[in-house]
């Protein structure tokens, strides 16, 4: 009797080392997954912001070139139809030629003189832009990148400025825009993730997304005093905008409106300067991810 007792409390011991030493090994490999998962996704997402930031930034040695023409700085001096003429010939070749999709001269009070959309029905021509912080920060001899919906065409675009400057006196005396379509872009570098990407402006603004139900929602609560800067910017449409849901825990993790949890990381983009790539991943996926790669365990 004493015999089956001993026998048994071996059996139960070993029993329990086997389930003890199989639970510590699930979790170890579990944990190694996570972070080996983690890692791949920080290279991932480094990666991709600087692609973003070459993307969002390739035209700003363009447009300092083309405010540089002087057939623009003769429009800009001396407006007259052949003037106007000459201007708009030398907008159609930069857009053409670089695909953008639209470019377009401004004077020295905000109003658009001459464009590449001209004959369209969205033209800019006649347009007074000088709300916009780019033509703001040109117009003060400044050169600048900028992100917002269009006022007149309603697409989102990258627009780059630069001043134009009188070539004797070196006053300011316009502005040159190029206007480049964010879509193209977003196609390009955030199809095929299975994660959430999203590129946040500095208000909490989601611009740019893999997620195209999330655009022009913003990623935090804001106050309604924030809420009302962006109305007055008119960077972003005039709203109302929602909230994506997205409420955080800490710095990585996040829990969305139907209480499903997330890892979140986020980088700075060069250039733009506030603005952040965002990658949210979802920890039931990366369970069974890491639950997938556990050998022997079959997916059925």
């Amino acid at each position: 009797m004493r015999l089956k007792i001993i026998i048994l409390i071996l059996a139960v011991l070993a029993f329990l080392s086997v389930s003890i030493g199989s639970a510590l090994y699930y979790y170890s490999f579990r944990t190694a997954a996570f972070e080996k998962n983690q890692a791949d996704a920080a290279a991932r997402l480094n990666l991709l912001s600087d692609q973003l930031s070459t993307h969002l930034s390739e035209h700003i040695k363009s447009v300092k070139a083309l405010s540089g023409i002087r057939e623009l700085r003769y429009a800009l001096l001396n407006t007259s139809l052949e003037t106007l003429y000459q201007a708009n010939q030398i907008l159609d070749l930069f857009t053409a030629s670089l695909d953008l999709e639209v470019s377009y001269l401004i004077d020295s009070s905000g109003v658009t003189l001459c464009s590449s959309n001209r004959n369209e029905k969205d033209s800019f021509v006649g347009h007074d832009f000088s709300f916009r912080p780019y033509f703001q920060a040109a117009r003060n001899a400044t050169a600048a990148t900028y992100l917002a919906l269009g006022s007149t065409s309603n697409v989102r675009g990258v627009y780059y400025a630069h001043p134009v400057f009188d070539g004797y006196t070196g006053t300011v005396i316009g502005v040159a825009v190029m206007k480049a379509a964010v879509e193209p872009v977003e196609k390009r570098l955030f199809s095929g993730y299975e994660d959430v990407l999203m590129f946040v402006s500095p208000e909490g603004m989601i611009f740019i997304s893999n997620q195209t139900e999330l655009v022009f929602d913003l990623l935090w609560e804001i106050t309604e005093e924030e809420a009302d800067r962006l109305v007055d910017s008119r960077q972003f449409g005039n709203g109302p905008w929602e909230w994506s849901g997205f409420f955080k825990k800490d710095q990585t993790n996040v829990i969305d409106a139907d209480n499903e949890k997330y890892l979140i990381a986020q980088r700075e983009v060069t250039h733009y300067p506030g603005g952040k790539l965002s990658a949210s991943e979802n920890i039931k996926r990366l369970n069974v991810w890491s639950r997938n790669r556990l050998p022997g365990y079959w997916v059925r």
